[in-house]
């Protein structure tokens, strides 16, 4: 975060999801897990092996997931408030680095927060993925003091 100094911190969302719980969405079928992955996430995670059957891909799976319910949160929202699953995009940047790219309503929430930057972090366990989102905004150098 870093690259963020000179930013104003406006809200941050935290998420924990049991692997095990994306294994099982991963069983209810394709349909359902379209619904939450959008194309770009799915080719994150690869396509070397039905996702259900290998568990690296499972891990990331549940990063992604957690990432979007984190950005819900930090915007004070759920994604059955107005916002979609398909509304944030998460990638993972070369490095490693996961980010976020937003768009409809998660956008305009953001905009109306004051925030014009989502930042995240990312890390799992042996049965969880956890994720925070950071909302930040620039500053106004005409109200700020140093």
């Amino acid at each position: 975060m870093s690259r963020t100094c000179s930013r104003e911190l406006v809200a941050i969302g935290i998420d924990i999801v049991e692997i095990s719980k994306v294994r099982d969405l991963l069983s209810y079928g394709t349909r359902r897990v379209k619904r939450v992955f959008n194309p770009s996430e799915l080719a994150v995670v690869g396509k070397t092996a039905p996702p259900a059957a290998n568990r690296s891909l499972i891990r990331r799976m549940a990063c992604v997931f957690a990432v979007k319910e984190a950005v819900f949160k930090s915007l004070g929202r759920g994604w059955g408030q107005g916002m979609r699953w398909s509304e944030v995009s998460v990638a993972r940047e070369e490095g490693g680095r996961w980010s976020v790219s937003l768009r409809g309503q998660v956008l305009r929430r953001l905009r109306a927060l004051g925030g014009d930057r989502v930042e995240t972090c990312v890390s799992t366990t042996g049965n969880h993925a956890i994720a925070q989102a950071f909302i930040y905004k620039i500053p106004n150098p005409k109200t700020s003091s140093i």
